[in-house]
């Protein structure tokens, strides 16, 4: 059984600043810590449960010397990771842009974009990357975050396994356990989850996509307008119609590079 694990810091458990103020403040490297450790659990949980096989996408940047020696991780773009996991697992998930109790809550950048909606609902990065690989016949069995995130995975999928590491209160304060009882928690639910996996479908974004992206300025708007096949519906919001869900993943991503200019600073 081949295991994917989705990897973020946002909802790691006592993580409460963005990376760049960790960074500045001289934390990130106790940040990167706790988050190579919860990985570790998932990645020991699936192991127990019977995983051949560990992928770890690398969304932040690990202790390497941290990291569990069975786990592969890959450093690419999403659209380069493996299609052939039987199950997809996320560790240090955060809730989409605009939860109130959501620790750290954004859908990409929290400088630039204030909203993402696929064909009129909402989504996160959960959703997002979740469809990714649901669209290659991965489900998604473990959700690990804040609560704000595992409300938000089974509102989109379901009866999923969820974790719950930390409950906010707003972008910055939260209740968070300690690294070693979340460690433990984790663990645990990787077990579990993958002993349901039968239970699990696959979440998909199917047929035409309409991909909207409000953002939190009009001069972002006006850059991004540049992208070519991009609709400008209002001061703050671009429009893109796909025929396919990889064509519009492949829109959201490429603006990436050209948000640099104003998540940067």
């Amino acid at each position: 059984m081949k295991v994917i694990i989705e990897q973020d810091m946002e909802g790691c458990a006592g993580i409460l600043d963005w990376s760049y103020s960790l960074h500045q403040s001289g934390q990130l490297p106790w940040a990167t810590c706790v988050m190579t450790d919860e990985v570790n659990a998932a990645v020991e949980g699936a192991l127990e449960a019977g995983a051949s096989e560990v992928v770890v996408l690398e969304a932040h940047p690990f202790d390497r010397e941290r990291l569990h020696p069975k786990a592969q991780v890959h450093s690419g773009t999403l659209f380069d990771a493996p299609r052939d996991a039987q199950a997809l697992l996320f560790v240090g998930r955060h809730a989409m842009s605009g939860v109130v109790d959501g620790v750290l809550n954004h859908t990409g950048s929290d400088r630039s974009i204030h909203q993402v909606r696929a064909n009129g609902r909402p989504v996160g990065e959960l959703a997002i990357v979740a469809a990714w690989f649901g669209k290659w016949g991965t489900p998604t069995a473990l959700v690990c975050g804040d609560e704000a995130a595992c409300r938000e995975a089974r509102d989109f999928l379901g009866a999923v396994e969820t974790v719950a590491v930390k409950k906010g209160f707003n972008c910055h304060e939260a209740i968070s356990l300690s690294r070693e009882e979340a460690c433990r928690r984790i663990r645990e639910g990787a077990r579990r989850a993958l002993g349901r996996l039968a239970e699990f479908k696959p979440f998909t974004i199917s047929g035409k996509v309409r991909w909207e992206i409000d953002y939190r300025s009009a001069e972002v708007t006006d850059w991004i307008c540049r992208l070519p096949n991009l609709q400008r519906i209002g001061a703050f919001t671009t429009r893109f119609d796909a025929e396919e869900y990889e064509a519009a993943l492949r829109m959201y991503y490429a603006q990436g590079a050209m948000l640099y200019r104003y998540d940067a600073f």
